[in-house]
């Protein structure tokens, strides 16, 4: 079998680094030389530990079994998986550290990998569910322009569906970011309102809620006869979450809430309000954080100010003050099971939302464009040549 230079260079790296553990080794090459393009001393030092030394020889036979299937590979299989800067990723996939299956905690770099048998595929280490759900590998490969280069613009996006939803006549197919991104063509305070009603505030009651929850609530807002709303945001919790200060304490067979949230889309229009509260404390002294909802009308739910913002200015954006508010014991989500998991579902929740903002920046983008095309624009514009 050929071996190629990236295997070569893998069994050197390993024997070289697991050399420096050896302190008889005479030849043990300084800091300096120890470098990631291998100087002839520290190649020289691999080879030696590995012809000679027990653990060398170990080392040595475990990466060459271990790589072995990748060197058998072809140019053209090593390079089909690999892809370039044209599919863009944030450094927060995966950050929060649940799997959406299971809803087990798992640190962003524990999720589990195989490019070989299950390529475009992360696979969580407590369920095995595989993300994403779709068949990415086909829809990367509808991409590939004549240079075998990735084209987002060429890709076929029906592709790219809610597998949940398979029927495409279901409302629910497309996640529901079209219709999202074209209001934000015309009206980005309308396409807020609208994820924020149904990605923030409805998704996490049909996704989280007891059965009877789903009854009560999910049916008027999925009709439109009710607005819902989301509150996360503190004056001390904004991107950590975690600094929650609202509480919730049980009170007879309900609960009695005090504390603040900011920004509050949907605001004084929301119907329901669904938020979280410090209910206790975790164990390992971390705060215990639960979710609710909470419904308009609610003694001691109170209003501030509509926020003065620089755009968007139609969206009701709020503060939400919770004086002595007090709730039934049914109004925790998820139901007294659930009580502690309501940072974990919000942090799932907030991944579709994510979606949403995605979809209202290019609806705004693509309504943007065509509004700089005016006379004006084309006499003064320095960069008119984009308006063309």
């Amino acid at each position: 079998m050929a071996i190629r230079p990236a295997l070569v260079l893998t069994v050197l790296m390993a024997c070289s680094l697991c050399a420096e553990t050896e302190p008889a080794r005479a030849t043990q090459p300084s800091r300096a030389q120890a470098g990631v393009l291998f100087p002839p001393a520290v190649v020289e030092a691999a080879r030696h530990n590995a012809a000679t030394l027990p653990w060398g020889k170990t080392v040595r036979d475990h990466v060459v079994t271990t790589t072995s299937s990748w060197a058998n590979l072809s140019d053209d299989e090593l390079w089909s998986l690999v892809f370039g800067p044209t599919i863009t990723r944030s450094w927060m996939v995966w950050s929060n550290g649940h799997c959406p299956a299971c809803e087990k905690s798992v640190p962003m770099y524990n999720w589990e990998m195989d490019a070989l048998k299950q390529p475009w595929k992360t696979r969580c280490p407590h369920c095995k569910a595989l993300f994403p759900t779709n068949d990415f590998a086909r829809y990367y490969r509808t991409g590939l322009d004549e240079h075998g280069i990735f084209d987002p613009k060429k890709a076929d996006r029906t592709l790219l569906f809610n597998t949940a939803h398979p029927d495409p006549n279901d409302p629910l197919h497309q996640f529901g970011v079209i219709a999202v991104e074209e209001l934000a063509r015309v009206d980005g305070s309308l396409a807020l309102g609208l994820a924020a009603h149904t990605s923030l505030g409805t998704y996490p009651i049909y996704a989280f809620g007891t059965e009877e929850q789903r009854r009560r609530w999910v049916p008027r807002l999925a009709s439109g006869k009710g607005i819902a709303a989301f509150a996360l945001t503190e004056p001390d919790a904004g991107s950590d979450a975690q600094g929650t200060r609202t509480t919730a304490v049980q009170d007879g067979d309900g609960w009695l809430v005090n504390g603040t949230k900011f920004y509050c889309t949907n605001g004084t229009h929301a119907s329901t309000i669904v938020f979280t509260a410090v209910t206790g404390t975790a164990p390992g002294g971390k705060k215990e954080i639960s979710a609710f909802v909470v419904e308009k009308g609610t003694p001691g739910l109170k209003y501030g100010a509509k926020e003065v913002k620089l755009g968007m200015r139609s969206s009701d954006t709020r503060v939400l003050h919770f004086e002595d508010m007090r709730l039934p014991a049914g109004n925790l989500l998820g139901g007294p099971e659930s009580r502690g998991a309501g940072f974990k579902k919000f942090m799932l929740t907030l991944d579709g939302g994510r979606i949403s903002v995605g979809a209202i920046s290019v609806g705004l983008a693509q309504g943007a464009i065509p509004a700089c095309r005016t006379p004006w624009c084309r006499r003064k514009c320095r960069y008119r040549e984009c308006c063309r």
